[in-house]
């Protein structure tokens, strides 16, 4: 499942701060047994490069994965995210490096 620009919703905004929530588990008519998205997966975030800003925060929800994402850049070379937490240890590690 590619990035859906549908399930990204701001649940907060102060001060060009906001706070963002990604649902990326499939819907129930969509699911069919099927993983949710790769959340954590480089360049997943890309489409939204025109709404993110750098020191939005992003709680990303999936069915295998969740992560508290801020975001470091997001510019024509696409969105860089740190997490600050996941669900996947090795995956925060990854985007933390």
């Amino acid at each position: 499942m590619a990035f859906d620009p549908n399930r990204l919703n701001v649940i907060g905004y102060a001060s060009g701060f906001t706070l963002w929530h990604y649902d990326g588990r499939p819907s129930r008519r969509h699911a069919g047994g099927r993983p949710g998205p790769d959340l954590l997966a480089p360049g997943f975030f890309d489409a939204a490069r025109d709404l993110l800003r750098p020191g939005d925060f992003l709680f990303a929800n999936g069915n295998a994965r969740h992560a508290i994402l801020v975001v470091l850049d997001a510019g024509a070379g696409g969105v860089t995210l740190s997490a600050l937490a996941s669900s996947d240890p090795a995956a925060t590690a990854a985007l933390c490096s």
